[in-house]
Parts: structure tokens; C-alpha cells; sequence
């Protein structure tokens, strides 16, 4: 919106009214619904990703098993191939990293097969799925550094596709609370590329290795969120929202800090972080 857009609709809004941040973007992504510097707090809930929001909607969860399940999958054997790449956007929005250069440069050590608009132009359908279930690993870049953002490309890649993915995006801490245990490849704990790319040869050259990162999938579930029914404006949501709007009718106040770390103050620089692997 522009200013005098956000300026008019706040001067207009009736006291009563709840003004609530919907949206499962980036905040990078959604500048459109954020308030002039000089108007905080705006909002009085949040209906987001974060498990911090009033009504938190993440793209994906992980449940542990109440008793470890049995048996065993060779998943090690049901791949052909390394590491791949799906990109839906490229060239990239100047608001993002470079994440297109960080790919090549990492593909001078390592073989990945890319997908997408940085790649060979498919990004969906049968054919699609069947190509990239062949590989091991899924190189997984969020177009955004921000807490808690991790997206349907990191749960695709564990339940759709059986993969393991090595991520960029989301804080060490976050993939650990949020992610399956050891599913996943966290590329800050690596101090070049050609480390990260020696890592991931060498477990995917190791059956043993390999099916570790695996092993989760005994102890508990994924589930992808992101369904018609989680959107904002679905009758289940409104449903979710409805006894805090009678509260709010019955006087109780509800106020929601966006420039928080929850929200538009919990994004990093992730052109800056990338740089060290050059």
C-alpha cells in the first residue's frame, strides 16, 4: 500500500476493529503489508508461520511416535543420483540473495542437477516428481533468512520426495526444534564449499551414513501444512479467530508488535553469511 493508503485506512479504522497480519510469505517477500517507519504496532494479531503468531499456520511439523516404530527402509538404494536444485524463480527479485551464483559456484564441486528456471525448465507434474525422487539430497536455499521460515521446499523434500535436505535459511536452532532429529544438513557448519560439497559425497557414498539420516522417519512423521483450509480467509480459519473476537468485543485488548523479532525484525542478511563460503 502507500502511505497515504496506510495513513487513510488507519485514520478511518473504527476503534473496534482487529487488524490482523495474514500471510505465509517472507516479511521480505510481503512489503506490501508493512506499516510506515512511523506507525508500529498497527496490528492487533498475527496469523503466520511463526509458532509465535496468534493463530500459527507453519508449513510443516514434525510428531514423534509414541513407541518407536519398527523395520527399516534402504533408502540408500531407492536413489540413483546426488543432489538436485529446483528453482521457480530466476532471475531472482533484487530483494533476495544471490542464491542462482551460490548454486553454480557450488556446482563447480559437486554434480547438481538443477530443475526450475535455473534449470531445464521443469518444475512440476509426473515427469518432474519422478526425476528428482532419484537423488539423495535436495539443496534447499529459502528465498528469505528469517526466523522461522522454513518453507514447503524443506517438507517436499522429506515426505514427498525422500530426501535429505541441505538447507540454508532458518537458524541451527530452528531447524532443531522444528525438523525431524538428523534429517537434514545445516550448510553453516561448513567453512567452504568445498567442505560442504566433501560432506555431501561422502555420505551419499556411504549406505551406513546415508540411511542415518533416515532414521527419523522410525521415530516419528512429517506433516506439510499450507492446505486450502489454512489459508486466512477459509471458514476454518475464521473459525480459529472467533472466540478471540469475542473477547475483543468483550473489551478485551489485543496488540501484536510486527517489527519484532517474530516478524519483520527476525530477518538477517543472507547475502552477508553466504559470503564466507567464497
Amino acid at each position: 500500500m502507500t502511505l497515504e493508503s496506510w495513513r487513510r485506512y488507519h485514520r478511518e479504522r473504527s476503534p473496534s476493529q482487529l487488524w490482523v497480519l495474514g500471510t505465509h510469505e517472507s516479511p521480505l517477500t510481503c512489503v506490501a503489508v508493512r506499516p510506515p517507519d512511523d506507525m508500529k504496532m498497527v496490528y492487533n494479531l498475527s496469523f503466520t508461520y511463526h509458532s509465535r503468531s496468534d493463530f500459527p499456520t507453519p508449513y510443516g511439523f514434525y510428531t514423534k511416535y509414541a513407541t518407536q516404530q519398527n523395520g527399516s527402509v534402504n533408502w540408500y538404494s531407492k536413489k540413483s543420483k546426488l543432489i538436485r536444485w529446483s528453482s521457480s524463480h530466476c532471475p531472482l527479485s533484487p530483494r533476495h540473495y544471490k542464491r542462482r551464483d551460490f548454486a553454480y559456484a557450488l556446482k563447480e564441486h559437486i554434480n547438481i542437477t538443477m530443475y526450475g528456471t535455473c534449470g531445464d525448465g521443469r518444475f512440476d507434474g509426473e515427469e518432474y516428481t519422478e526425476a528428482v525422487t532419484e537423488h539423495k539430497f535436495s539443496l534447499i536455499l529459502e528465498n528469505s533468512c528469517c526466523a522461522e521460515y522454513i518453507t514447503e521446499k524443506f517438507w517436499d523434500s522429506l515426505l514427498k520426495y525422500n530426501q535429505v535436505p541441505v538447507v540454508y535459511g532458518a537458524t541451527r536452532e530452528e531447524y532443531d526444534r522444528i525438523a525431524p532429529p538428523k534429517s537434514y544438513i545445516f550448510m553453516q557448519d561448513f567453512s567452504s564449499l568445498e567442505e560442504l560439497a566433501g560432506f555431501i559425497t561422502k555420505v551419499g557414498s556411504s549406505e551406513i551414513e546415508y540411511n542415518e539420516y533416515h532414521y527419523w522417519r522410525r521415530l516419528g512423521y512429517v506433516t506439510k501444512r499450507r492446505n486450502p483450509e489454512d489459508r486466512i480467509h477459509h471458514c476454518n480459519s475464521i473459525c480459529r479467530m472467533s472466540d478471540t473476537v469475542k473477547q475483543a468485543r468483550a473489551g478485551k485488548k489485543f496488540q501484536y508488535d510486527e517489527m519484532s523479532d517474530v516478524f519483520f525484525g527476525g530477518c538477517r542478511d543472507c547475502q552477508k553469511e553466504l559470503d564466507f563460503f567464497y
